[in-house]
């Protein structure tokens, strides 16, 4: 669940988030910033960037490392000896995972959660990062110049995606500008609500941490509210139709590589 999270809220590589250190991420309460090796660049050490996040992100960060060290522990009381490195995911013994595991646990919850016949990987996560990233930064750069589209140029367009490349390091906005088009058409889905993507990321957000809660509840053998189901599916109703717009509009690649 929480490499589900990270993908979903930073947008990153499959291989960046297999690679990213615990040394790195130590004081995360304090620092608030994801240190994160950009691939892609053909380099033999990933130069690292910094991802900003918030506090609320920091402490989901934080508890996760916390619950790495708990089970380290246990492997240990157990009579293992864990070799953990500075991977933040693991295997059941204790060792670091790859990117290659990464997408095969990813694989075999896709087929769990019944989509055997459509096409779906880790790095849709980062087409949707993407996506939501231009669309902002689109709907804050026209309301603070007051540009129509057709007013828009090259320039304005550049500025836009180098924001959205320094959080998800692409070397080059070229990559990006098809997401322009993308952004455009949504904020005419969006364009008399306002602050409607915000709001459909903190609906997000609620949904993914009322299914955290359940599985906690399930997993302690404890019974499930009879009042949280029903919040559960009308939060899902909820969130459909905007979602269906904005990914169901995001580019398909063959390879899943971005």
């Amino acid at each position: 669940m929480f490499m589900i999270w990270m993908m979903m809220r930073t947008g990153l590589r499959p291989a960046e988030l297999s690679e990213m250190s615990i040394k790195d991420h130590e004081n995360i309460l304090t620092t608030r910033a994801l240190k994160i090796p950009t691939k892609k660049r053909r380099k033999v050490v990933a130069p690292i960037r910094h991802f900003p996040i918030l506090l609320d992100a920091a402490t989901v960060v934080y508890r996760f490392l916390l619950s790495r060290t708990a089970y380290c522990g246990a492997l240990k009381r157990a009579g293992i000896t864990p070799e953990p490195g500075t991977a933040f995911f693991l295997t059941p013994e204790g060792k670091p995972i790859k990117k290659t595991s990464l997408e095969k646990d990813f694989e075999r919850l896709v087929v769990l959660a019944g989509y055997k016949d459509v096409q779906a990987c880790l790095s849709m996560f980062r087409h949707r990062f993407i996506t939501y990233e231009v669309i902002v930064h689109l709907k804050e750069f026209i309301e603070e110049s007051g540009k129509s589209r057709q007013m828009m140029t090259i320039t304005d367009y550049e500025s836009i995606l180098k924001r959205v490349a320094d959080k998800t390091g692409h070397g080059s906005v070229q990559s990006l500008w098809h997401y322009i088009d993308l952004a455009w058409e949504e904020l005419g889905v969006w364009a008399n609500t306002d602050k409607a993507l915000a709001r459909l990321h903190a609906f997000d957000q609620l949904f993914a941490d009322g299914l955290q809660l359940k599985y906690e509840l399930e997993s302690s053998g404890k019974p499930l509210p009879k009042e949280l189901q029903p919040f559960l599916e009308r939060l899902a109703d909820i969130l459909a139709p905007a979602k269906e717009q904005i990914e169901g509009n995001e580019p398909s690649e063959k390879t899943c590589e971005v």
